[in-house]
């Protein structure tokens, strides 16, 4: 199966009421989908290379760059998400569940990286990613209109799990 995944740019994985195709892409360049894009817990929208900006080679710096006045807040308080009780260690901004959507037309823009002080994302435990895959899942059904959704791999960029960066086939 490893040396089919090697030499295929998809591979369909089929169970009861689902179909599940993975495959290799530019998520922003997908159409006639709902496409899920990852921020960190406090929906920052800042582009740049400083430890609490977003960076701009991530799907959300890309997205950000698509959409520069992009008016997260908005679309947050349009949504009626409510921000967690416990502030983010990263100046005390709000944060909000990692796994919460919020819409932004076919866009899904995802509350998903926990900050530390610095505002540099922190590692998942494998039961915090777990959890956040669990809401996530609650929140498409909420939002895909019966449209296909496509999902990045989450936790293979600067977002870990138990203090490891896995592979995109481990993730």
């Amino acid at each position: 199966c490893w040396r089919f995944l090697e030499d295929s740019s998809s591979v369909t994985f089929k169970g009861h009421n689902y179909k599940i195709k993975v495959e290799y892409g530019d998520i922003l360049k997908m159409n006639n989908c709902k496409k899920v894009i990852n921020f960190d817990e406090c929906y920052t929208t800042s582009v740049g290379n400083a430890p609490g900006d977003i960076k701009p080679t991530s799907v959300c710096g890309q997205y950000l760059k698509i959409y520069p006045d992009l008016d997260v807040e908005k679309l947050i308080k349009k949504s009626k998400l409510k921000a967690e009780n416990e502030r983010s260690q990263y100046m005390g901004k709000k944060k909000y569940e990692s796994g919460k959507l919020v819409s932004n037309g076919d866009d899904l823009l995802m509350s998903f990286a926990k900050l530390d002080a610095d505002g540099i994302g922190k590692f998942f435990s494998h039961k915090e990613f777990l959890d956040c895959l669990f809401l996530l899942w609650k929140e498409i059904d909420k939002y895909y209109g019966q449209k296909d959704v496509c999902i990045p791999i989450l936790g293979s960029g600067l977002t870990g799990i138990n203090e490891t960066l896995l592979t995109q086939q481990e993730l």
